[in-house]
């Protein structure tokens, strides 16, 4: 293995919920930042935020909105370390949960500011067929992809076990990273009954 890998691992991420949904995690990930070199998957266990399993890769966080309505969201986050350098950062964000104002699944996708936003971002359950989605919008803090999860959709990410995530950095590398599936029936119960 070359001295220019990087090494990914699965954390948990306590990241505090905006009243608006999805809109408060926090990427300090910038595009100098990111590796130059290929990624490979490893899961790691995190300290679970909320819930009585061990080694749980899903944390859940919960915020009460100004209308004092709480959003609480399942999470994980990817995140790469360089070997050389030992720096850390995180290369992606995932949160699911149910939205107050609508009572649907959704699920959002964070990743750096850096990414080339005419491909879009690759999105493969398992090995199915991969689509293509769109970035939605960028701030200070990374990209954001937003997408509605209806009935089917659940039932396929509960009985899968992986989501391959795929982004180009404007550097033209691309980044391939795992969201693990195992565990996240059980999280997403966490939330409470399906509205």
């Amino acid at each position: 293995m070359s001295s220019n890998k990087t090494r990914v691992f699965l954390a948990v991420g306590l990241v505090a919920v905006a009243g608006i949904g999805f809109g408060a995690y926090r990427m300090g990930a910038i595009a100098k930042d990111a590796p130059a070199a290929k990624t490979t998957a490893k899961a790691t266990p995190a300290a679970p935020t909320d819930t009585t399993k061990p080694n749980a890769l899903w944390g859940k966080s919960c915020d009460a909105g100004a209308d004092g309505k709480q959003t609480c969201v399942v999470l994980q986050n990817v995140v790469i370390t360089d070997k050389n350098t030992n720096q850390s950062l995180r290369a992606l964000a995932v949160a699911v949960g149910y939205l107050p104002s609508d009572n649907k699944l959704h699920m959002s996708l964070t990743i750096p500011l850096g990414v080339s936003l005419q491909p879009g971002v690759g999105f493969q359950l398992d090995e199915g067929t991969a689509n293509t989605l769109p970035i939605e919008a960028c701030f200070a803090d990374g990209c954001r992809i937003f997408m509605t999860i209806d009935a089917s959709g659940r039932d396929s990410l509960v009985k899968s076990k992986m989501i391959k995530i795929s982004y180009q950095l404007t550097n033209g590398q691309k980044m391939v990273l795992p969201i693990e599936l195992n565990g996240f029936g059980d999280a997403l119960a966490q939330l409470g009954p399906t509205p």
